[in-house]
């Protein structure tokens, strides 16, 4: 058992940080309703929202250093913005991927540049940019 003899005295420095660390908590804290409610109307999916908030609560507390005061809501909702512009991004990219596999699985005999495309291994950018033929 530590005596408390040797636990550190704690300073002013030490409180004040521990307020305001405090402080932010409970203004983020407070933003979370408002901010399920802004993913919700992006998401348009409960699911999806709910994840894109926690996403936002840990970014923002893993971030609570960078915060350099003002408007915590406008932050709070800039880091949301930006989660969902991420998730669409990703989902697009991905959408492509499965249409392009799809249409290598009905075709297998597509040729890119006269070379045949085999397992559905193809660079997506410029995909549709090549000249491709059919073979029957």
């Amino acid at each position: 058992m530590l005596d408390k003899a040797f636990a550190p005295e704690p300073t002013e420095e030490s409180t004040e940080d521990l307020v305001s660390m405090t402080a932010f908590r409970q203004s983020v804290e407070a933003m979370i309703p408002a901010l399920r409610r802004y993913a919700r109307a992006l998401a348009r999916d409960a699911d999806i929202a709910d994840d894109l908030v926690q996403d936002t609560l840990v970014r923002a507390l893993r971030s609570e250093r960078l915060f350099l005061g003002g408007d915590i809501r406008s932050w709070l909702y800039t880091i949301l913005t930006n989660l969902n512009r991420n998730r669409r991004r990703s989902l697009a990219r991905l959408e492509g991927a499965i249409a392009i596999s799809r249409f290598l699985a009905r075709f297998p005999n597509y040729a890119l540049n006269g070379q045949p495309v085999r397992g559905g291994r193809v660079r997506f950018r410029g995909f549709l940019k090549v000249p491709c033929t059919v073979n029957t």
